[in-house]
């Protein structure tokens, strides 16, 4: 389920750096030495979108009610946090991996299997750890841009991550057939979540390639640094709806002001986020 994850950054990250790099690079970037095949990639990916997961998340997006979408997204988001506890672990974070073994435990029971996402609403707010952010806890920070087929933007670090994670999830040890259902309808629930979105997104980013890397690269800086937990006033509870905020199409008004370091300037969100 970690293409969540990379949706999550590469879509809701617009909302909160605006018009951050709008045009396109000319010196090459010196985390991104792949760059050509990168964005060959990218163009390939988004002519999967446009072809086939946009229309199938529109199409669930008219059929299923908002709160039905909300329930979906928390029930993947709390499967997900038993490798975030893993990873908090391996990090040694102890705090954190109790307080999000807390957040799993009472989103499972008193959230109805995570459907309802009672723990946030207790102070318990979501964090973000996969092997990709151990592995840069313990020295490997920097890693090469990689924009991976499908799966969207990453790092040569991160992709070896995924490996891990996978052990690490416990969708590596359901019956293969659930387990193609339960991506099926998440990867449709996270693309579906994000239509509204998508103008945000065109309008800021006349390069869509470099947009993309920089946010993804700046959001994975971001945790590394430590900005992993939606507390109040930091990436989460504050900017969780955007349909809070009223944007002038036009002119950019109305966005919210970029977050000041080390803070990640995405989430997207998402969960990412998760």
């Amino acid at each position: 389920m970690y293409i969540k994850k990379i949706l999550t950054f590469m879509f809701t990250a617009v909302l909160l750096t605006a018009c951050a790099s709008s045009s396109k690079v000319t010196e090459k970037h010196p985390e991104d030495p792949f760059e050509r095949l990168n964005r060959e990639m990218y163009t390939l990916n988004k002519g999967l979108d446009t072809i086939v997961f946009k229309p199938i998340a529109s199409i669930y997006y008219v059929a299923t009610p908002a709160i039905v979408r909300k329930g979906v997204t928390n029930f993947f988001s709390n499967v997900g946090d038993i490798t975030v506890f893993a990873n908090k672990v391996l990090q040694l974070k102890i705090h954190d991996a109790v307080r999000t073994a807390a957040r799993f435990g009472m989103n499972s029971t008193f959230g109805i299997g995570g459907v309802f996402d009672i723990a946030s609403e207790a102070g318990l707010y979501k964090m973000r750890a996969d092997f990709g952010l151990t592995l840069a806890h313990y020295g490997m920070k920097r890693s090469p841009f990689l924009m991976l087929p499908v799966l969207g933007p990453s790092t040569m670090r991160d992709t070896a991550g995924f490996v891990a994670d996978w052990f690490l999830s416990p969708w590596a040890y359901i019956d293969h057939d659930i387990l193609y259902i339960a991506g099926a309808i998440d990867l449709v629930n996270i693309r579906a979540n994000l239509l509204d979105d998508q103008y945000y997104f065109d309008y800021a980013a006349m390069d869509e390639y470099s947009f993309i890397r920089d946010i993804y690269l700046q959001r994975r800086n971001a945790l590394i640094a430590g900005q992993d937990a939606q507390a109040p006033g930091q990436w989460g509870e504050e900017y969780d709806d955007w349909d809070d905020w009223e944007i002038d199409q036009e002119d950019g008004s109305g966005l919210p002001p970029p977050v000041p370091a080390p803070l990640p300037v995405q989430d997207a969100l998402d969960d990412a986020a998760a």
